[in-house]
């Protein structure tokens, strides 16, 4: 769908990988083993073009993820039944509050079909160290612009859990913040991706937001395969707080007459509507976490990287026309 006020931009990837699977070939008891190796069988020399990069990649591995924030980021496993023809996808997810996790839709559920049969959290991540385990999604709820409509301006999922790991992990605040705090701001992207040779590990990048198109965040953040759902943060100064603003869903080109004139990752933004709803499902579905989704103006932070203040040297390069962005295909 046409993002308001600016040409057509055409979303060209979807950011998460599916791999075919069969009972007959692949049983269930070897699911959690098989996953990756599967999904690179699956997927072979096209990883390369789920991965947008603008200039150096500059996501770099997450040493600690039992450390907070990171630990209470996970990959999101999605076994969808033979109604999807046994697919599975991976994708990333934030805990919000002891037992919610937000994400995006289109990890965890497809038109026709619906939610994923199965889907697991598993935060803090690091190869195959699970250092909170496994734990089982319960109850999802989506919006209906994406779930009816398939726009993909909704594609935001909340997922609930069956144990509360939260308690262990500790978890991020969900917030809106207005249209104009987007404007050159630095924030950081996490997630699990998968066109990195060690696929099972998380990673983070920082870079800039632009601006906000419809319910959309436009930024240059590095990002690729399996971060799909991947928080989009920043930490508060010097109060550390760790604030999620949107959710990674993918990338954009934006074309005028049929001419490539720019190359943006993307984000869901938490708007208002979309923090009153957050709001409501942890109210009725977690409520002794006293977590939820608040409405904050904006705060007053020095520069920093990731610290959600308003951005320097990046901007300038980009503006300079350094190199802007590189496409694998």
């Amino acid at each position: 769908m046409p993002l308001a006020g600016r040409p057509a931009l055409v979303k060209v990837l979807s950011v998460y990988v599916i791999a075919v699977l069969t009972a007959i070939c692949y049983p269930r008891t070897t699911y959690a083993q098989s996953v990756l190796e599967i999904l690179k069988e699956a997927a072979g020399s096209k990883l390369s073009e789920a991965l947008r990069i603008y200039g150096t990649d500059d996501r770099a591995v997450v040493t600690d993820t039992t450390q907070f924030p990171y630990s209470a980021i996970g990959q999101i496993q999605a076994l969808f039944g033979p109604a999807a023809g046994y697919e599975i996808r991976l994708g990333t997810g934030v805990l919000i509050s002891n037992k919610v996790v937000l994400t995006c839709a289109h990890v965890v559920y497809e038109t026709g079909p619906g939610w994923a049969d199965n889907i697991v959290f598993i935060p803090g991540k690091k190869g195959d160290a699970e250092p909170y385990g496994r734990i089982k999604v319960v109850g999802m709820s989506g919006q209906n612009g994406y779930l009816q409509d398939r726009n993909d301006e909704y594609d935001i999922a909340l997922l609930l859990l069956e144990t509360a790991v939260g308690q262990q992990t500790g978890y991020m605040s969900a917030v809106f913040k207005p249209t104009s705090f987007f404007t050159d701001r630095s924030f950081n992207l996490t997630g699990y991706p998968y066109d990195i040779t060690d696929s099972d590990l998380m990673y983070n990048a920082v870079g800039q937001s632009q601006r906000i198109e419809g319910n959309l965040i436009v930024h240059y953040i590095d990002g690729g395969t399996g971060q799909s759902g991947g928080p989009l943060w920043y930490e508060t100064v010097p109060t550390k707080q760790y604030i999620v603003v949107g959710i990674y869903t993918g990338d954009i080109d934006e074309t005028i007459n049929g001419q490539l004139t720019g190359q943006f990752g993307v984000a869901i933004h938490i708007n208002e509507t979309f923090c009153n709803w957050i709001d409501q499902f942890i109210d009725e579905n977690d409520p002794g976490s006293n977590a939820g989704c608040s409405s904050d103006g904006g705060e007053v932070a020095p520069p920093a990287c990731g610290s959600g203040a308003p951005g320097g040297m990046m901007v300038a390069l980009l503006t300079l026309g350094a190199i802007r962005g590189r496409r694998y295909l």
